[in-house]
Parts: structure tokens; sequence; C-alpha cells
């Protein structure tokens, strides 16, 4: 079975593209990616019995093929990607969360929140989970905190301090939030009332919640 959907993968590739939506071929790890969230999903195929001799961490086409025939098997759409309901589905939503994951929230948390309290922290951290979630956004958590299709999202990636090193708080925020703690519901947005420069947010966005020096927003 899995040597006939090698065979005939490199003639659908083409027509895989055109069957995905737009946003989602741009952001999700398709065909050619590399990285920790395509080596964890080639694990769990192998565990669920899929061949796949692509090199470890390398989307390749055995690891194409392998998502096609677990997507027609689940009954979910057959992207060809790994996107959010083939990770949700296939890593459940525990394990879904790479160490990659992990390390991009820690750094976006301690860039923009590490003068904050400890829920504050939680709050950022979901803000950016939340967009992971949202159609609207970038399907990964690295891919959301560099996103810029509607303009530079997070300043820390144009300053610099994203790379700056995450203290212990941050980093346990960035845990606990990706294990569902969650202070501040569906918000996607914040910002500092007393710092910022560009008022959209609160122009156009429905206010949530404010803890400690951001106001959150849905």
């Amino acid at each position: 079975m899995m040597k006939k959907i090698i065979t005939c993968v490199a003639s659908v590739i083409f027509a895989l593209c055109t069957m995905v939506n737009a946003s989602c071929a741009q952001y999700a790890e398709k065909l050619g990616a590399k990285g920790n969230t395509v080596l964890t999903v080639q694990t769990e195929l192998e565990n669920k019995g899929y061949e796949i001799r692509d090199e470890k961490g390398f989307f390749g086409l055995e690891t194409l093929a392998a998502i096609i025939a677990f997507q027609e098997s689940a009954s979910l759409e057959i992207s060809g990607i790994i996107d959010s309901p083939t990770k949700k589905l296939l890593l459940g939503s525990a394990s879904a969360h790479t160490s990659d994951d992990l390390h991009w929230l820690s750094k976006i948390v301690h860039a923009e929140s590490c003068g904050e309290s400890y829920e504050g922290k939680l709050a950022v951290a979901n803000c950016v989970l939340n967009r992971v979630k949202s159609e609207d956004y970038p399907d990964s958590i690295k891919d959301v905190i560099f996103d810029t299709k509607y303009g530079v999202q997070y300043q820390p990636t144009i300053n610099g301090t994203i790379h700056q090193t995450p203290d212990e708080n941050c980093t346990s925020a960035a845990k606990e939030a990706l294990g569902g703690n969650n202070p501040i519901g569906d918000c996607l947005f914040f910002f500092n009332p007393a710092t910022a420069n560009n008022f959209w947010i609160s122009q156009n966005r429905e206010f949530y919640t404010a803890i400690g020096n951001h106001h959150f927003y849905l």
C-alpha cells in the first residue's frame, strides 16, 4: 500500500498545493520542511505502522505518502501537509507541542512580559497560542511570532529582544500555557497603552481584561 502511494505521490504534489488553504500552505509543515515537528510526526506515524525512510526530521516524499495515508484512514481532508487537524489527531493535544514550541513561546513571553506578574506572562503566552488556533494566523508558534502578513506583530522580533534567554518564570509560564492554563480566554491581542505608539487594537477590537501593564483584546 505504501509503495503504491509513493509511486503516485509525485504526480499529485501540484494538485495537493491547489487543495490546501493558502494560509495553511504558507505556514504548516509541508514537503521539504525540516525540524522537530516533522521528526515528532514521523515518529508517531512509524509507531502506527507507517514505514518512512526519509531522513529523520526531513519532510520528504515518504513522509508525504505516510501523511496522506494517515489522513485518508482518519477521514481527514487529504492536504498532504502537517496541518492542525492532523497534528491534533496524530499527536494529541498534550504531545502536539514540541521542544521548539516551548523554546519560542518562552522567548516571546520573556521579551514581551519579563517584568509582568506570572498571570501576565501566562496571558501573553495564551495570546500567541490562540493565534496558532485561529484560521487567520499561522499554524505554529514560531510562525505566529514572526508573522508579518499584516505587518510586524511583535516588536521583539525587530528590536532583537526575542533572542534573549528567557528566565525560569517565563519558561514555566510557557509550559503551563501549553498545558492549558489560560487566564484570558480567546484573546488574540495585547498591548501596553502607556508605551504604545499605535492604538489600532483598542480602536478595533473588543476589550477583555487588563493584567498588569497589558490590556487584552478579543
